[in-house]
């Protein structure tokens, strides 16, 4: 079955791996091996395409590496599915 996950950012910065996300889980607290597939604008009202994988994560921070083109900040929602 597949699960909605989400994870509302406050900080997000570039790692060697990846990136380090600090926030706080909305819908369906992310866990290692989720995908996320979207990252929503919430203040733009747009969405952006993005293929990233949870690494790690723990309260609040993602630990998550994969394709991220879009600009991530303060106020954005990741958005993806895990199978559980």
């Amino acid at each position: 079955m597949d699960w909605k996950v989400s994870f509302f950012v406050k900080t997000a910065a570039r790692t060697a791996s990846g990136w380090a996300i600090h926030g706080e889980p909305g819908i369906g607290r992310p866990e290692p091996g989720d995908r996320l597939v979207a990252l929503v604008h919430e203040a733009e009202g747009r969405e952006d395409p993005v293929a990233l994988v949870v690494e790690s994560c723990s309260e609040d921070e993602l630990r998550v590496n994969g394709s991220l083109d879009a600009a991530i900040g303060p106020g954005d929602i990741l958005v993806g599915t895990a199978t559980r």
